[in-house]
């Protein structure tokens, strides 16, 4: 039976991820996942514990090229005041925006301007080859 003095909360969190040498090209991460927790304060403990865990993920690219995580420290919590579904939020944001800016500038701002054919190709640096046992 499910614990019912646990909510659930969307937990949006950030990585880095490099192949090869130090001085590669970087991928950032975003990931949202679901939590269930006491409250906001124990939402982001629990959130940070899976986070840590994640940023110990490693692998062989297609090249051979180690791939490794990190945990950029950055997690911010939402309490969805529902339980998980079909169209259910699992996690929202809001930013203020001082200056006037056209839809096509606003979604470049907060999702990236379109990818080059260039990013693209450094993108695939990261892909999975194979997968890297535990250092445990």
């Amino acid at each position: 039976m499910p614990d019912t003095s646990l909510n659930w909360y969307g937990a949006h969190t950030l990585y880095g991820c490099r192949a090869g040498d130090a001085a590669a090209p970087q991928l950032v991460e975003r990931r949202v996942v679901l939590v269930q927790a006491r409250d906001m304060q124990h939402a982001l403990e629990v959130a940070e514990a899976e986070a840590h865990e994640y940023a110990d993920s490693r692998w062989l690219n297609l090249d051979g090229e180690e791939v490794g995580v990190r945990y950029l420290g950055c997690c911010d919590v939402f309490d969805m005041q529902a339980t998980p579904g079909a169209a259910v939020e699992v996690y929202s944001t809001t930013h203020v925006v001082r200056e006037a800016l056209s839809d096509a500038e606003l979604v470049d701002r907060f999702f990236g301007e379109v990818e080059s054919e260039q990013e693209r190709a450094l993108r695939e640096r990261f892909e999975i080859g194979d997968l890297m046992p535990d250092a445990d």
